[in-house]
């Protein structure tokens, strides 16, 4: 590669020294189209082979950029094999100059990159990679101190597939790879950038009706009309059912939804008519089922705002339960903690995908989207470091551990509800503090 690379540099040197002689030609005898024809060749040969530099010092920075990670996957092998504090100590000196390297290589090619899929899987590669390597000695010495328990091993597993995962990624980026080009290679995938998929089914059931008022459906645009009904209703009947939802809003949520039902009655019943008033009539119907739909949505959204006040009021106290559960060493105690703890994981979930769908901001539903996923994730390996810890309360390994998945877990759900801050129209969020204090 080195050789390549001063082969560039050499014609790089020599293409500019011939267009500065053609250059000079050329001032000399500006006149002369053969003068003007010899410069232009010879800048299109400079161009030429500062592309090929160029190149070839992007081959260079992704050839030293696999050779990092090949050369960590290699001490990764190492720190899990390791059987005692000395062995691991000795394998982790070794490894933490790589990861320095690595940070420095990655971010430089995250920077260097103009596609922004890449610039993300980059990105996110290097944060969990960051992470994931900060724990690991702590969950690696509370494995080699509680060998008999499985759920420290799985700890130790998770942050090892962790980096694996993050490392894995990086590497086919820098290959120029598809991930998930074989099925056996975990890799982070960053969701699509698009709008909730019940905001996409408002939009277009709106469109529909928009254009319901210049023209007549066709067959197949009344049937996705009805399809769109059906599943607005669906999302409604959850919500409006949901014990988060405000009573008062609950009604709302019953009355506009059955308000668009017969708005589409009426509409399919108007247009199979032959009477005179028949237009007029359309007229009243779309628009008031336009209005009704609009009402809906606002509804729906105000309702997705009374789950998001209410799980994340308080997102510590579960994980907080939990750990002192798991301090006191009872294990009654603790396996009935640890089922509100999971519990509390999947509402976060399911308030999260809800914000989700009722979202027109493509770019925060896809970060939303991402950690809602890692929330997950993380969830089970929070229980393993407390089942860790409540049969040995005694253990500073143990201790340090779980306090090392706490204070990741607060992370993680913190960067949640910043990310669903960010989908949350202002105006909804002021409508529902209004109505709140007003009542």
């Amino acid at each position: 590669m080195e050789e390549t690379l001063l082969e560039s540099c050499e014609s790089v040197f020599a293409a500019g020294r011939a267009m500065h002689t053609k250059s000079r030609e050329f001032v000399a005898q500006s006149w002369s189209s053969e003068r003007r024809s010899d410069m232009i060749v010879a800048a299109r040969a400079l161009l030429t082979a500062i592309t090929k530099l160029l190149v070839a010092a992007d081959v260079a920075d992704m050839r030293q950029l696999l050779k990092t990670s090949h050369r960590i996957e290699d001490h990764l092998r190492k720190l899990q094999k390791a059987e005692n504090m000395t062995e691991l100590m000795h394998s982790w000196k070794a490894f933490a100059p790589e990861i320095i390297t690595l940070m420095n290589l990655a971010a430089q090619r995250q920077e260097d990159v103009k596609d922004e899929w890449t610039q993300e899987q980059l990105a996110a590669s290097r944060a969990l990679f960051d992470k994931a390597s900060k724990l690991f000695l702590t969950t690696a010495e509370a494995h080699l101190d509680h060998k008999e328990i499985n759920s420290a091993l799985e700890n130790k597993t998770f942050i090892l597939g962790q980096m694996g995962m993050a490392l894995k990624t990086i590497a086919l980026v820098a290959e120029g790879r598809e991930l998930g080009e074989t099925a056996s290679e975990e890799v982070i995938e960053i969701p699509a950038a698009m709008e909730g998929e019940l905001e996409r089914t408002f939009h277009h059931l709106l469109h529909l009706v928009e254009e319901a008022n210049k023209r007549d459906l066709t067959a197949e645009e009344k049937g996705e009309m009805e399809g769109r009904i059906s599943v607005i209703s669906r999302a409604a009947e959850f919500l409006s059912q949901s014990e988060y939802t405000r009573d008062y809003r609950q009604d709302k949520i019953i009355s506009c939804c059955k308000a668009v039902k017969e708005s589409f009655k009426h509409l399919v019943d108007t247009v199979n008519s032959k009477e005179a008033w028949r237009e007029r009539r359309m007229e009243e119907i779309l628009l008031s089922m336009g209005s009704n739909t609009v009402e809906l949505r606002r509804e729906l959204r105000h309702a997705m705002l009374d789950h998001v006040s209410d799980i994340f009021v308080d997102t510590s106290h579960p994980v907080q339960e939990l750990l002192q559960a798991a301090e006191g060493g009872q294990i009654g105690d603790f396996e009935d903690k640890m089922t509100k703890f999971l519990h509390h994981a999947r509402d976060l979930e399911k308030v999260a995908t809800l914000a989700c769908s009722l979202s027109s901001d493509g770019q925060g539903v896809k970060l939303t989207k991402y950690i809602t996923k890692r929330v997950m994730i993380l969830a089970p390996q929070v229980v393993n470091a407390a089942d860790t810890l409540v049969g040995n309360t005694k253990s500073k390994s143990a201790q340090r551990n779980m306090a090392a998945f706490e204070g990741f877990w607060k992370e993680t759900v913190y960067a949640l509800v910043e990310s669903i801050d960010t989908i949350i129209p202002v105006q909804d969020f002021l409508a529902v503090s209004g109505t709140c204090t007003l009542i």
